[in-house]
């Protein structure tokens, strides 16, 4: 396979796709690069394996994929990135879609190779065949029972023979003989006078009602509702304001400064936090809003800053925004959006309008409060914490 063969190849991967593919490559493990693209060991190998089938690598033999991974596929990436500045075609067109689970054979080959390309011994040659190796026939191997085949024909044998004697019995076999009455001639009884028999009083007859008592099912737990405010009467005060100036027109919370608020307990785990938002147009160094989860003030918190134009996520650390890579999104929206960020584990995700937008997975903060940051002009209304179980 020639060089520009690889590269065209490689511009058929997302851009998920290519950042696993690169940190691969440097022999990094499923796990660890799960923890530096801040996803799932097993979205990290839906992904290897979506690479294997785009790069025509899950039909061939291990040495055969080794070779092809180490000496084309790995060179390639670095002579790609070389070139993309120079030539702003090379760039990635493949679509970002959430991988699918892969099964079967082809996350047995995926898992076999963790751990990264390896390296070939020098002038080893190794021929890549493309083509599908039919399995091989083994004549003389005895294919193993089925024992569900086994318990089937073991339980039709037994009816069988049940249903037999059942016949049998009822239609064949003889009646057992009723000995014959005796013939010794009846010794005349005794008188005995009634009022000499014992007396059998009867007792009460109660009645047992036959019907079976069936419990009611028992409704499962319905998710509690940790916090709520429609702003109709004003503020709740169950918020702290941290900072700057809330004010409530028509029913909504707005501001005319940038303001910081708090709600919450420190313990809470799992939850969804909801509200609707109208922002208006601006970038982030013009003003942002922010809204926090599993927050212990607001410095050390999961947060997902927007504008009406852009976004991103990020893990604030004792004041440091650090940003959640490939989160940044450009939203281009001048109606109310439907804001849903959900932490259950150590699973960050956010919705707006029904839709999934972003998620990611840290373990920096086990618990905490919900923040919220809002900047001139901007609206929240119908705000409201569940619990998720």
């Amino acid at each position: 396979m020639g060089e520009n063969d690889a590269i065209a190849k490689l511009r058929t991967l997302s851009k998920s796709e290519f950042n696993v593919l690169k940190l691969y490559c440097q022999s990094y493990r499923y796990r660890d690069i799960a923890k530096e693209l801040y996803m799932q060991t097993s979205s990290v190998k839906n992904y290897m394996g979506r690479i294997y089938v785009k790069l025509g690598l899950d039909q061939l033999p291990n040495r055969a994929r080794t070779f092809a991974m180490a000496r084309v596929y790995c060179p390639a990436i670095k002579e790609f990135e070389k070139r993309k500045g120079k030539d702003k075609s090379l760039v990635l067109v493949g679509k970002e879609v959430e991988p699918e689970p892969i099964k079967g054979e082809l996350m047995k080959i995926v898992e076999e190779d963790d751990g990264g390309a390896e390296e070939i011994v020098e002038g080893e040659i190794i021929k890549i065949d493309t083509t599908p190796t039919p399995p091989p026939d083994y004549p003389s191997q005895r294919r193993k029972p089925n024992p569900l085949l086994i318990g089937f024909l073991v339980i039709a044998f037994l009816s069988i023979l049940f249903t037999g004697y059942s016949l049998y019995d009822r239609f064949f076999k003889q009646p057992a003989a009723v000995p014959e009455q005796s013939t010794v001639a009846e010794q005349p009884t005794e008188e005995v006078a009634i009022a000499d028999l014992p007396q059998v009083i009867p007792t009460e007859t109660k009645l047992v009602s036959t019907e079976t008592f069936t419990p009611e099912p028992t409704a499962p737990p319905q998710p509690a509702i940790l916090f709520e405010d429609d702003f109709e009467t004003g503020l709740s005060n169950d918020w702290e304001v941290v900072l700057g100036k809330p004010i409530i027109v028509n029913g909504t919370l707005s501001t005319d400064q940038d303001t910081w608020l708090l709600v919450g307990d420190s313990s809470w785990q799992n939850y969804s936090v909801e509200f609707i938002t109208d922002s208006p147009y601006g970038f982030f160094w013009n003003g942002f809003n922010v809204i926090g989860v599993r927050a212990e003030g607001i410095d050390n918190m999961y947060a997902y800053k927007w504008t009406e134009s852009e976004t991103g996520a990020f893990i604030i650390k004792n004041g440091d925004w650090a940003e959640v890579p490939q989160t940044d999104i450009w939203l281009y929206r001048d109606a109310t959006m439907n804001f849903r960020m959900t932490v259950v584990d150590d699973l960050v995700t956010l919705y707006i309008d029904g839709g999934k937008i972003l998620s990611f997975v840290d373990d920096s903060f086990p618990s905490g409060k919900v923040a919220l940051k809002l900047f001139a002009e901007a609206t929240i209304d119908n705000f409201k914490i569940k619990e998720i179980l």
